[in-house]
């Protein structure tokens, strides 16, 4: 009787083995990153909203097909069919709702009806922007240029101008983001659900899921209540600079010309802090005997609370290393006034005796 070799089916896998196996392996995890794409849609495909101007072509279907404009209800009207909710949908699922309205209208057959939905122009949406913004409230975005309002345009091609209304364009309409914002949990509110979005890799570099937006999107963004330094630079989501107004008089003035006031403010580059205004008004340097002591007042209205805040130290401190809390970041339409030192004020006191003395004895 034969005995049973198992070498003589067994044997070691060949190089070109290995090869066949990880092509098939390969071939396996294609497939599947093919059937997530198609399952999970973008997060980044742009939905209709009111406004948006579209083309319509159903095939064997000329008098549905032609030019619409999505009303102010998020409805596209078609002829016999009456108005169809598109609104939030984006332009391929739009299609999909039109061609179910034509056979729920029984102008086709069930799978019958095919419709094609291209976007000729992306209107403005308004959208709500609350929290940690310098400008909070409704703001207007993706407003065409006035040479494109003109009546007379031809712009007639699908996607001829790209859209500025996704979720960094609502923030940056808002006056952009603040120091004390957490970008981290930023909130979407549509529809009665509500999404979060991280955006640090505005700052960091990272991959940012930067959300299209539709008319009627409420944005909050949450504070910390602690100013983040990485988030006062220039950026897509930040102001590039902000407005301070100052004062440095030595002396009263009668009048602003005199006192060379500049009404509009000063413009610093957005992550500037207290010590940099103080320096800007001129209100360091100098001798050091009498101006060493000299104090400056930070003054800041918030804007979310209507609460006054103020900061309060001498110059000398403000410009050596100290907490971040004594030297805050500049704000959009903050006042910096800076009071002379101890040794001018009790010069200018003597002064002012010696003027009133000097007459007096002359006319005596």
């Amino acid at each position: 009787m034969k005995l049973f070799r198992p070498s003589a089916i067994l044997r070691t896998p060949t190089r070109r083995d290995l090869l066949v196996v990880l092509r098939l392996w390969l071939i396996a995890l294609l497939v599947i990153v093919a059937a997530l794409a198609l399952a999970v849609p973008s997060a980044l495909a742009l939905p209709l909203s009111e406004g948006d101007r579209i083309n319509v072509l159903v095939d064997e279907g000329s008098e549905f097909s032609g030019k619409y404009q999505v009303g102010l209800e998020g409805d596209l009207v078609l002829p016999y069919v009456g108005a169809v909710r598109i609104a939030g949908a984006e332009p391929a699922k739009a299609a999909e709702i039109l061609a179910e309205s034509l056979v729920a209208g029984r102008y086709f057959r069930a799978g019958a009806a095919r419709v094609s939905v291209q976007v000729l122009e992306w209107g403005p949406v308004e959208v709500t922007v609350s929290g940690a913004v310098n400008m909070p409230g409704r703001v207007r975005i993706n407003t065409p240029p006035p040479r494109d309002r003109a009546p007379e345009r031809t712009e007639e091609a699908p996607g001829a101008r790209l859209p500025e209304r996704h979720l960094s364009d609502a923030l940056r309409a808002a006056g952009g983001i603040r120091p004390d914002a957490d970008i981290r949990r930023v909130q979407l509110a549509r529809g009665g659900a509500t999404r979060e979005f991280d955006l640090l890799g505005y700052f960091d570099g990272t991959q940012v899921e930067d959300t299209p937006l539709v008319s009627g999107d409420v944005i909050i963004v949450p504070l910390t209540g602690v100013e983040d330094p990485r988030l006062a630079r220039p950026s897509r989501l930040t102001p590039p600079g902000v407005r301070v107004f100052v004062s440095n008089l030595t002396q009263p003035a009668a009048d602003n010309n005199a006192s060379t006031v500049n009404m509009g403010g000063l413009s610093f580059a957005y992550g500037s802090r207290f010590s940099q205004a103080v320096v800007a008004a001129n209100c360091a340097g100098g001798i050091r005997a009498t101006s060493a002591g000299r104090k400056a007042v930070l003054v800041r209205t918030d804007r979310l609370t209507g609460e006054i805040r103020k900061w309060e130290g001498e110059i000398e401190q403000l410009l050596t290393p100290q907490s971040a809390e004594a030297n805050p970041i500049l704000l959009e339409g903050d006042a910096v006034v800076c009071y002379d030192s101890t040794v001018t004020n009790i010069r200018d006191v003597f002064r002012t005796i010696f003027d009133i003395v000097l007459p007096i004895g002359i006319w005596r």
